[in-house]
């Protein structure tokens, strides 16, 4: 995903990943509320990680817009 953006240096690259490293844990959060509900450990580890990575895909997608939150 990070090959995709259209970032000319590795600085601007290291700064989009620290954005989202500082909303990170509120991400996970959310979801481990969201998904407090699924009994299989497994399962559930599973879906809070589906729900960071897509988080990230999100915040490159608004990224590559020139929208950052």
């Amino acid at each position: 995903m990070i090959a995709m953006l259209a970032v000319s240096s590795s600085k601007n690259i290291d700064q989009l990943q620290a954005s989202f490293l500082a909303i990170h844990p509120r991400i996970e959060t959310h979801a481990r509320i969201y998904f407090r509900q699924v009994r299989s450990a497994d399962e559930k580890a599973e879906r809070i990680a589906e729900a960071i990575a897509l988080a990230w895909k999100w915040f490159v997608r608004l990224a590559q817009r020139g929208n950052l939150p």
